[in-house]
């Protein structure tokens, strides 16, 4: 055999080695056949160069510099071409090459931004990937997202944790998702929520108190950084009856860096879910996880210990009412409470931090919003922390929507994907093969002028409010365009308890103080600077605030 006919069967091994992992690549658990394909195929196609090449070494070089740029380009060309199942769907060519691209653009930050970019250049279904989609259109909504919709796409493999149990929010099997939500959707029902009333009232007042005093000497403070202490806080008490204490000691722990770094490597590696199932069978684990871990287990020790003072939500999830008749295991409980304090902590958090941007950047909204909420709750007649009075208040709940509608919490990947051997499904009158990740782009989504409209893009609470005689603009606002908390079986366990937060939170800082931005703030780069690592990370946000006057 010629050096020639040698090279030409390690092209070969490269190509069909190609179409046999091309169904497995996205898969954790075929991890294994990628690294079989990529360096173990190239060691023995060396073997056919013995005879032309003495050196192992050299042999080795060769085969694999053949074959990976064989390998290489017959992915590239296929995933390009006519004949690969997504190639009707528009979009920008480079991101149908490979999902790296996709894990190093993630880095930037700036994922809604360029989604929302390329749907306003393709149209409401975009290709963004090898074998993923981008779908902003509000008919696509139930069949992806809804109860008869799509289980959970294969970006939720890539933000498991390594070496651990699967929490709730990666679970992709439609059943034992519904076995683990169960016990959730008890701690968070409207009886369930009252109980909580009490502790955000106990912590809203401790954040007035806090901001107050550290306003003291007439600087600035950082809003975003207060209502994260406040919103970990809130889900320290729900979860564990007590004992993070931000709001008082600040971020003793770390927790606050470490989540910050854990957000941002998990928004790249979801985009490489195989690389996962390559990850967790090292014997290592990274040591942030392991701290956070750390954290969680004494806090969950801890609670366990004191046992229950009342209804929190440890109180469900660990079945002290004997409700359950096969109650979730330890290890579960322990996983399934640590996503809880990021995702019931960041995604609130930073709503209140834009809402307070928005609000700031727009004195007649705040204005108006004052008014409305001393009208219901005279200043001198105490706190505005009728729950039920201010679920009623238009103008209150129209801002905290409008601010949503801006800056959803999960602005880009609500992932879902066609049922394993279903062949593929149908939406928006297109239809989606098996083996597709399908995204739906809340970002995009509330920003589309065909279902909020006028000026979408701009701050308008009055959209929300019922049009009178009176009402100069008309507007659109489509309510089945409007998924800040997602929809359907996966949708935010969590929504009654995150809008009672605001809504107290919001009401009370209105009424009690002046706010405005600190000296020198520039309040158009701050928006631009608000950053998409799956949920969305604002900048730091300076105000200045007082008493006012009536106080």
């Amino acid at each position: 055999m010629s050096l020639q006919e040698a090279l030409v069967l390690v092209v070969a091994s490269a190509i069909l080695t190609h179409l046999y992992l091309r169904n497995f690549e996205p898969e954790p658990k075929k991890a294994h056949l990628v690294l079989l394909g990529i360096i173990v195929v190239p060691c023995l196609d060396s073997v056919l160069l013995k005879k032309h090449v003495d050196s192992i070494l050299i042999r080795l070089a060769l085969a694999s510099s053949v074959y990976w740029s064989a390998l290489s380009l017959s992915i590239v060309l296929y995933r390009i071409s006519p004949w690969h199942p997504l190639a009707k769907f528009p979009g920008p060519r480079f991101l149908y090459t490979s999902k790296l691209l996709g894990a190093v653009l993630a880095k930037r930050g700036d994922g809604h931004l360029r989604i929302k970019k390329l749907h306003d250049e393709f149209g409401p279904i975009v290709r963004i990937g090898p074998n993923e989609i981008s779908v902003v259109d509000v008919s696509a909504l139930s069949p992806i997202l809804g109860a008869d919709g799509m289980p959970k796409g294969p970006m939720w493999d890539g933000r498991r944790p390594p070496n651990g149990i699967c929490n709730i929010e990666m679970l992709r099997d439609p059943v034992e998702h519904l076995r683990r939500r169960k016990v959730w959707n008890r701690a968070f029902t409207t009886n369930a929520v009252k109980d909580y009333e009490e502790v955000v009232v106990k912590r809203s007042l401790q954040l007035l108190d806090a901001l107050v005093s550290q306003s003291a000497n007439g600087g600035s403070i950082d809003l975003t950084k207060w209502y994260s202490y406040f919103t970990f806080d809130i889900m320290g008490d729900m979860l564990f009856g007590g004992g993070f204490e931000f709001i008082r000691d600040g971020d003793r722990h770390g927790i606050m860096d470490l989540m910050t770094h854990t957000v941002v490597a998990l928004s790249m590696i979801q985009h490489l879910p195989w690389f996962v199932g390559i990850y967790e069978k090292l014997p290592i684990t990274p040591a942030g996880l392991s701290k956070f871990r750390e954290f969680a287990m004494k806090c969950v020790k801890d609670r366990r210990a004191r046992g229950a003072v009342t209804k929190d939500v440890f109180h469900y999830i660990m079945n002290e009412d004997g409700v359950d008749k096969v109650p979730l295991t330890l290890p579960e409980v322990l996983s399934d409470a640590g996503i809880a304090v990021v995702a019931g902590s960041d995604t609130t958090s930073s709503t209140m931090t834009v809402l307070f941007y928005y609000l700031l950047s727009n004195p007649s909204a705040y204005k108006r919003l004052r008014e409305e909420i001393n009208s219901a709750f005279p200043i001198h007649d105490g706190h505005p922390f009728d729950a039920s009075k201010l679920s009623s208040l238009p103008y209150l709940n129209a801002v905290i929507n409008e601010a949503l509608r801006l800056q959803p919490p999960v602005p880009v990947y609500l992932q879902r994907a066609p049922q394993a051997g279903s062949g593929g499904r149908w939406v928006a009158s297109q239809f989606i093969p098996e083996g597709t990740a399908v995204d739906v782009a809340p970002y995009a989504l509330h920003r589309d002028p065909r279902y909020f409209s006028p000026h979408p893009d701009e701050f308008i609470p009055e959209r929300w409010l019922k049009p009178t005689e009176d009402t100069e603009t008309k507007f659109t606002t489509n309510m089945l365009a409007f998924i800040p908390f997602s929809m359907g079986p996966s949708n935010c366990v969590g929504k009654n308890l995150a809008m009672l937060e605001m809504r107290m939170v919001t009401a009370l800082l209105v009424q009690q103080l002046d706010m405005k931005f600190g000296d020198g703030f520039n309040g158009e780069k701050w928006e631009e600077n608000i950053e998409e690592y799956f949920v969305i990370k604002p900048p730091p946000l300076p105000i200045q605030i007082s008493r006012t006057v009536s106080n």
